[in-house]
């Protein structure tokens, strides 16, 4: 785990380094604006093999809420219901999740940035997930089911693409710091977030991308994607999307940059709209 904790930081720092030699540092007269842009996301997808997380579906708003030449005052809401198999005839919701995401972003150029950030996780279970949980138990099987808690993280990040065919694009957390708002600060259990996406074939409204996330601490998560992005008018992704993935976790997790999530195959599809 420290060799991959090293190998990761070692590879950030050189990508830093190369991006700060090719870029030229973003001149912009200090213009002030207030809500200068939203990007509205509404995605489900579908996993497979657990009866008591076979889908999720969310509704995300990220926006900038003040700018000011490179500075820029950003915020994330994300609401996430987490569905179960369902039973007599009906639609059994396992969970319910909501974030909220407050930070602090400063753009060096126009595709490299450093942030820091407040970031709040609230997940609770449902009762017809009890049901389906004896229900599970009474056959044999056990199943992870959905954790019950709430975290508040503070994170220091950053940003950057490449100049190259691929555009790879990359973005690392580091988030060691948990508190509770009632007074005091622990540990996070997953202090390293990565993620990083790589354009492989790329037309005037089609690109064929491949991305991966992970999370490396306690419980590490890793997981790839294989999407496809239509309708790009000028936004980075597509207003619609469609992907597939998967992650050789099995174990079902909470993660305050993705709500909570589990391993094996998943699909699914986003639709996404960018407002200025």
């Amino acid at each position: 785990m420290k060799r991959i904790v090293m190998f990761l930081v070692l590879f950030v720092v050189m990508t830093c380094t190369v991006v700060f030699a090719q870029d030229k540092v973003l001149q912009k007269a200090p213009k002030s604006e207030v809500l200068p842009s939203a990007t509205f996301t509404a995605g489900f997808e579908k996993l497979f093999e657990n009866p008591l997380f076979s889908w999720r579906a969310d509704i995300d708003m990220d926006f900038v809420g003040y700018r000011k030449g490179r500075h820029n005052l950003t915020g994330r809401v994300r609401f996430l219901t987490v569905g179960a198999r369902p039973s007599r005839g009906s639609i059994n919701i396992a969970g319910l999740a909501y974030g909220l995401d407050a930070c602090y972003k400063y753009y060096r150029t126009e595709t490299n940035w450093f942030s820091v950030c407040n970031n709040h996780l609230s997940l609770h279970r449902t009762e017809e997930l009890l049901v389906l949980e004896k229900e599970e138990i009474e056959k044999g099987r056990i199943t992870p089911s959905i954790y019950t808690m709430d975290v508040n993280v503070i994170s220091f990040g950053a940003g950057f693409m490449l100049k190259a065919p691929a555009e790879p694009k990359f973005v690392f957390l580091f988030q060691p710091i948990r508190f509770h708002y009632g007074g005091g600060f622990e540990f996070y259990g997953q202090p390293l977030y990565f993620t990083s996406r790589f354009a492989l074939v790329k037309g005037r409204y089609v690109k064929l991308s491949f991305a991966t996330e992970h999370e490396f601490g306690i419980s590490p998560f890793n997981v790839g994607y294989l999407s496809v992005d239509l309708f790009l008018h000028e936004q980075e992704d597509g207003r619609a999307q469609i992907y597939i993935g998967y992650s050789p976790n099995q174990q079902l997790q909470p993660s305050v940059n993705e709500g909570v999530r589990r391993g094996g195959f998943k699909t699914g599809v986003r639709l996404i709209w960018d407002a200025h």
